[in-house]
């Protein structure tokens, strides 16, 4: 199981993403995000979310709640 953040899980189930999420590289059609919050890396490609890597998740004092996600739920390709 990984640990992310609320947001990061809403990025992944449906796409919404929040000012804690920072764009650090894009190319044509993907572009790698990483969570200021949970310190979590995602990639966007086509329209599909999917979590690249996930830290222990050390809650802080800002709004946000650690999520237990199963990788079987994040909607990998294979």
């Amino acid at each position: 199981m990984e640990h992310i953040c609320q947001h990061c899980r809403a990025l992944l189930s449906s796409g919404i993403r929040s000012p804690y999420h920072l764009s650090i590289s894009q190319l044509s059609n993907s572009e790698l995000i990483k969570c200021d919050l949970c310190e979590a890396y995602l990639l966007r490609e086509q329209g599909n979310t999917e979590l690249l890597q996930a830290p222990s998740f050390t809650p802080s004092a800002r709004d946000c709640t650690p999520s237990r996600v199963e990788s079987s739920s994040l909607g990998h390709r294979h």
